[in-house]
């Protein structure tokens, strides 16, 4: 009897150290080898918490967009302002600078001359005798932005440029200055402040607009 109860004790043995020996060695698996993964739900939380970093990333991320365009057209605005003064001096001619504000808006260097007309039409319909003749700039090869007004001297929408001095004169050759404002989709807004002798300045109507002063 106690031979046997030994002859299955071996056994038993050798079994379970079979039983031991045929989990480790199942390939590309240590021993104590156990699956992770994510679970349905953890999934969902994380899409969840995702979204919601999303929403409240996208008005800000919008905003910056805006406020890059209409700080974009507000410098070339400013350029081309600089532009036309050079012109004037250069080529010692008169040159003017119209606009037209609101949805379709543009403006327009236009070289004036003898007994031409000094305001120009930067419209698409502009006819031969009256379109820019140096440069035309569209709004609507900048959507997102508007030109919401413009002006100059006794409420004028375009000004002239004193070839000898570079000065700014209005429509009646008295000196003058200006402003140009622009708006952004959100709400950003840029002004491009002309003095009477050819300076311009951009600063910020509200002040809120980094990078610019508050405008006088």
């Amino acid at each position: 009897m106690s031979a046997r109860i030994l002859a299955l004790g071996r056994s038993d043995r050798h079994g379970c150290a079979l039983e031991r020996g045929s989990r480790s060695s199942q390939p590309g698996r240590a021993p104590g080898y156990r699956q992770h993964g994510l679970t349905l739900i953890e999934v969902m939380i994380a899409l969840g918490i995702l979204g919601v970093i999303a929403a409240l990333a996208l008005p800000s991320f919008e905003a910056f967009r805006d406020r890059e365009r209409v700080k974009g057209v507000a410098n070339n605005l400013v350029a081309d302002m600089q532009f036309a003064r050079s012109e004037a001096v250069q080529r010692s001619r008169r040159v003017t600078v119209s606009f037209t504000t609101g949805i379709h808006w543009c403006y327009g260097i236009h070289l004036v001359e003898d007994g031409g007309s000094a305001e120009c039409n930067c419209t698409p319909n502009a006819n031969s005798s009256n379109s820019c003749s140096i440069k035309v700039v569209r709004g609507s090869d900048v959507p997102g932005v508007l030109m919401s007004s413009a002006s100059f001297g006794a409420g004028d929408a375009w000004y002239a440029i004193d070839p000898r001095r570079g000065q700014i004169l209005d429509s009646t050759g008295a000196a003058a200055q200006g402003v140009v404002r622009l708006t952004g989709s959100s709400g950003v807004q840029l002004e491009a402040e002309l003095n009477a002798v050819g300076r311009v300045r951009l600063c910020s109507p509200d002040g809120k607009t980094g990078g610019f002063p508050a405008c006088s």
